[in-house]
């Protein structure tokens, strides 16, 4: 079963965007992919398009945690999962994405890998300048394509930033 975390900070201003273009890029990160931006000048490719829309102000971004199922047992499989998962917003929004790869214990005390996808997003569509929600019939929607892209068909939800990956795991 994965896990699909929300985290949400409408009133974070561009603190937060920053803070999560650098944690997504940041030296723990496995891999760095993204769709519709360069990844190394995503921040900037952001901020154009909010200010082309005269968006720039409001939520900054929206930010999924994907913890993947114990099937994808590499790196590799994990970023193909990246990419799969990515093609959501592919059509209207900009995003970044980093592969994680995290180790604990499992039941019987040997150590499990864990990989998890930080994704940020640009909700201010390049297409049209509309907003993603980032409402429950969205993330719903979401859900259902990473059952899809995953062949995982258990997410389970979560929301806030309160919970740890670790915390979620148990």
């Amino acid at each position: 079963m994965g896990i699909i975390k929300v985290i949400t900070h409408a009133d974070a201003g561009n603190d937060y965007l920053i803070n999560c273009c650098n944690y997504v890029t940041g030296g723990h990160t496995k891999y760095c992919g993204a769709v519709n931006v360069r990844s190394d000048d995503a921040l900037n490719q952001f901020m154009a398009v909010r200010r082309y829309f005269g968006k720039v102000s409001g939520n900054q971004v929206v930010h999924f945690v994907v913890v993947l199922d114990t099937r994808f047992r590499n790196l590799d499989a994990a970023v193909k999962a990246g990419y799969r998962i990515a093609d959501f917003f592919r059509n209207e929004y900009q995003l970044l994405f980093g592969v994680h790869e995290q180790t604990m214990e499992n039941r019987r005390g040997k150590p499990r890998s864990y990989y998890h996808i930080h994704i940020v997003i640009n909700p201010v569509s390049f297409v049209n300048g509309k907003i993603y929600s980032n409402d429950w019939t969205d993330v719903t929607q979401f859900i259902q394509h990473l059952q899809q892209a995953t062949g995982d068909y258990q997410w389970k939800p979560a929301f806030g930033h309160g919970k740890s990956i670790e915390e979620l795991l148990e």
